[in-house]
């Protein structure tokens, strides 16, 4: 038995270096005694913390306790550390702080990552008292339905899926409350789907041709997974005549725009014919190439495409599951403002005196894939305004969310900007002074777009090296980003939703 002056040295002389990696095998959960041995410890060590009652001394307790755990080797320790680390977080009514926690506890122990994801929520709901707290609850608690959906965990999902509701008719968004109860009732279809996923993978086994058995686990992996790559052979020898085609016809990866437009137009169409969780997958996977195509389309083929891109993303079924990310949160004027006077409060971040090239950058790495979205105003129109974003082979570009007296708009290529630039796109009269917009900018592997109110405005896809930032619009860090303007602005909202997996926090 590990000794309370033991215990105690590891805790505060920190003299522990060990780390946990992805790769290291996760600890048994530590026995009854020796959970309550270490606990004993913190509670004396941390006696005069734990008699706290406000928010803040909580939250800075559970952050103290929070490091403390990466500092020590001893397994009960860590794990009363974590463990009592999110409880604190909780009662704070900090969920990132919470799930931080909690993603510690079950990346180093052997516990259930979407129950224990699951019982954080729940104790975070009792702590939630603003619309902001709940904003923040519905957007984990839906992400972690999402998870167990797909891990096929749907007593999580429906745990998950009502907390997701609760913290909805607090965050007072109705948009986000319809979504989620539209997909709280999917719940239990998709049990029987996942079923009969489960018992066409067995028929499968035995004989890997049946077209029934090929439909139906298809139809799962592509329309609830996701997982396409693995889905479509499955639907191309399926019983289904017609999604077989399509399936085929995907599977060849078309690279010219015509062809493209039209796989994504069929695609669209036989969404119509299928149910609503198989409908909204098929049009997801039409907006895939839609988005592949639109760049090199004109005419009326690129209007459809625009207008059935912008359709899918403002969808509320496209952000279900998706982590979104406060940017401004995460701002610290002390240590981001790159250049010029900015001012953060409730009506969000203030730009308050132009010049040259005042900046703001995030301490927030994305991923590969993500949605960067801004709500801005401004009392006039003359200068640049936009964002630099990473460029994942080294540097920085810019997306101008406007640019050349509010008609220009487009990506900087090979250090061009504006008329220069082969992406910008001009459209007169499009922006008005002291008028609220919401730009949107999407990344892809392959591609990135902008979208004013909805609207695609500019597009490119290609080679991602040759998208690179003029100096003044530079950073030094290529993994960061920064938002610019060149006049005074007011950003309503900054979020960014993460696609392809998460960001990484910088600080």
């Amino acid at each position: 038995m590990v000794s309370r002056a033991c215990i105690a040295g590891l805790l505060w002389a920190m003299v522990a270096t060990a780390s946990v990696g992805e790769d290291t095998p996760r600890l048994p959960v530590p026995g009854t005694d020796a959970q309550k041995e270490s606990l004993n410890l913190v509670k004396d060590i941390f006696s005069a913390e734990y008699k706290a009652r406000s928010p803040e001394e909580r939250r800075a307790l559970a952050s103290t306790m929070l490091a403390q755990a990466s500092q020590t080797d001893e397994a009960a320790a860590r794990f009363v550390l974590l463990s009592e680390a999110r409880s604190m977080a909780a009662t704070a009514g900090d969920a990132k702080l919470a799930l931080r926690a909690c993603e510690e506890l079950t990346k180093q122990f052997d516990l259930n990552p979407l129950h224990e994801r699951t019982k954080t929520l729940e104790s975070l709901a009792t702590a939630v008292k603003t619309p902001e707290a709940a904003r923040v609850l519905l957007n984990e608690a839906t992400a972690t339905m999402e998870k167990a959906i797909k891990a096929g965990d749907f007593q999580a999902a429906n745990q998950s899926a009502t907390l997701a509701e609760k913290a909805g008719i607090k965050a007072k968004d109705v948009a986000a409350l319809t979504a989620i109860r539209k997909r709280k009732a999917e719940i239990g279809t998709l049990k029987n789907e996942f079923e009969k996923f489960t018992r066409s993978e067995k028929v499968l086994e035995g004989n890997p041709e049946d077209p029934e058995a090929n439909l139906v686990t298809g139809k799962y992996l592509c329309f609830v997974r996701e997982a396409w790559d693995s889905g479509l052979p499955r639907l191309a020898k399926g019983s289904d005549g017609g999604l077989a085609a399509l399936a085929q016809a995907s599977l060849m990866n078309p690279a010219e725009a015509a062809e493209q437009s039209v796989l994504a137009n069929q695609w669209w169409e036989i969404a119509d014919s299928l149910d609503g969780i198989e409908g909204d997958g098929a049009r997801a996977y039409a907006g895939h190439w839609y988005q592949k195509a639109v760049g090199r389309l004109s005419g009326l083929s690129k209007s459809l495409a625009e207008k059935r891109i912008a359709e899918i993303t403002s969808s509320p079924t496209a952000k279900q599951g998706r982590q979104q990310v406060n940017l401004i949160e995460l701002i610290n004027l002390n240590q981001d403002v790159l250049h010029g006077v900015w001012k953060i409060d409730k009506a969000g971040l203030h730009c308050t005196r132009g010049g040259l090239v005042p900046k703001v950058r995030f301490a927030f790495e994305p991923p590969e894939e993500y949605d960067v979205s801004f709500v801005f105003s401004q009392p006039a129109f003359r200068n640049g305004l936009g964002v630099i974003l990473p460029n994942r082979h080294g540097g920085v570009f810019c997306a101008y969310l406007l640019e050349d007296r509010g008609v220009g708009y487009g990506f900087s290529v090979n250090g061009q900007f504006g008329k220069r630039s082969p992406a910008n796109r001009e459209y007169p009269g499009a922006a008005q002074p002291n008028k609220k917009y919401r730009a949107l900018v999407q990344v892809r592997k392959n591609s990135v777009k902008l979208l004013v109110n909805a609207k695609l405005l500019a597009s490119y896809e290609g080679d991602f090296s040759l998208l690179k930032s003029v100096s003044w619009h530079d950073l030094k860090d290529g993994h960061q980003f920064a938002v610019f303007c060149d006049d005074p602005t007011t950003f309503e909202s900054m979020e960014l939703l993460e696609i392809s997996g998460p960001g990484k926090k910088l600080r």
